[in-house]
């Protein structure tokens, strides 16, 4: 039993955490969407759980071990009694808005599990009563059941176009929660079969497959602790572009559009839909952008995409108005300051391609599409902090250590 009472402990502590992790990725910019709501509620909900269990077996001189509450006693405390419609409630709405239901299509699915406690406080929880089970407890274990079926099915069908990460959190939800269900149930029907062995059993089982849950969202799980389903493919995206990039191109976290974290809600000049769109696809949009410059700095493509935003905009095949919303939002400088910026990252590539042993610096600031030395010098300076010259001798340096 005191293994379980430690197993409990830990479950607490890393629900504690999880939660701390879906405020601490809100407050650094990423955009926590609505359904993440129903995630929260379920992790304080067996907060609060756990802390009762902890109360229960310290404290009280004949404890019972039931991890939503005594199941023989629900009626005499209706806080439990909802916390135990409230946990399916979170749980079902959540599930299916991971899934891709909307927020409030999910929100639907979880109404009837709150019907049971409503009926139950006015009254009518004793009027059938089917082998020790309430009627309320018939429609609970009927929702619960229906729609776990539903769920897994879903999973199955869906599985070559659903992350493993995902598949596994969803149904180690699913058999956490049943796993209680089924507990309380036989609670029910057979309660002179109860075990203290058993119970803690039952205990051990889900709290340790929600142990391994929250690390498990701790450790590779930003996309379902923020209900960003696209979080994996953005981070791939990222990863591809870094190794492709340019040496002088690392300054990326400093100048260029990289930041996929700011919140796009600020964005008065763009409509709502417009907005999802943006939020959906900026790290395929971001990859588009980044790839351009690669291309134009490494000579693959001429300046003209980047004279101003409707040349970028056609260039990439995105719409101007979204382009706007990609430089206001994910970049330090305006596109004019942007486009010098490329400018610059092109000279530092021909530099490091030798290009200066044999041309001059008039040269390089025509194959750099600057209309002479001096504006390119004035850009060099104000972007890498150094003169083109002590520039090309560190690089030399540098070369010649390698």
């Amino acid at each position: 039993m005191y293994l379980t009472v430690i197993t409990v402990m830990f479950a607490i502590l890393t629900n504690f955490y999880v939660l701390y992790r879906i405020v601490s990725l809100n407050n650094k910019g990423f955009r926590i969407k609505p359904e993440v709501g129903f995630l929260f509620v379920l992790f304080f909900i067996f907060i609060i759980n756990r802390s009762v269990f902890l109360y229960d077996f310290f404290f009280n001189e004949s404890p019972n071990y039931y991890n939503l509450g005594n199941a023989q006693n629900l009626n005499k405390s209706k806080v439990v009694t909802l916390l135990l419609y409230m946990v399916p409630a979170t749980l079902f709405s959540y599930i299916s808005a991971l899934l891709g239901y909307s927020y409030k299509r999910s929100l639907y699915i979880g109404l009837p599990f709150l019907l049971a406690p409503i009926l139950q406080f006015a009254g009518f929880n004793n009027f059938l009563v089917y082998a020790n089970l309430p009627f309320l407890g018939v429609l609970h274990l009927a929702l619960s059941i229906g729609y776990s079926l539903v769920v897994i099915v879903y999973l199955i069908k869906a599985k070559s176009i659903i992350s493993e990460l995902l598949f596994a959190w969803v149904f180690s939800c699913l058999y956490a929660y049943n796993n209680v269900l089924l507990k309380l149930i036989s609670g029910y029907l057979y309660p002179n079969s109860y075990s203290p062995i058993n119970e803690a059993g039952h205990i051990l089982t889900a709290n340790t497959i929600i142990i391994f849950i929250d690390l498990a969202l701790l450790i590779k799980g930003q996309r379902i602790l923020t209900g960003d389903l696209r979080a994996e493919q953005k981070m791939q995206l990222e990863k591809k572009l870094s190794s492709k990039v340019e040496p002088g191109m690392t300054w990326h976290n400093t100048f260029r559009i990289w930041n996929l974290n700011n919140n796009l809600s600020k964005i008065s000049k763009l409509s709502d839909r417009e907005i999802e769109l943006l939020e959906n696809n900026k790290a395929a949009y971001i990859y588009k952008i980044t790839q351009a410059e690669i291309d134009f700095v490494q000579g693959k493509r001429d300046f003209k995409f980047l004279q101003n935003p409707f040349y970028f905009s056609q260039e990439l095949g995105i719409d101007s108005k979204l382009i706007d919303a990609i430089f206001e939002t994910f970049c330090r400088f305006s596109f004019s300051e942007y486009s010098k910026l490329m400018r610059v990252m092109k000279a530092d590539f021909l530099i490091r391609q030798g290009f200066l042993k044999s041309s001059d610096v008039d040269s390089l600031a025509e194959r750099s599409y600057f209309n002479n030395r001096i504006t390119l010098y004035n850009n060099f300076k104000k972007f890498f902090g150094t003169s083109i010259s002590k520039h090309k001798k560190g690089i030399e340096l540098t070369t010649s250590l390698d």
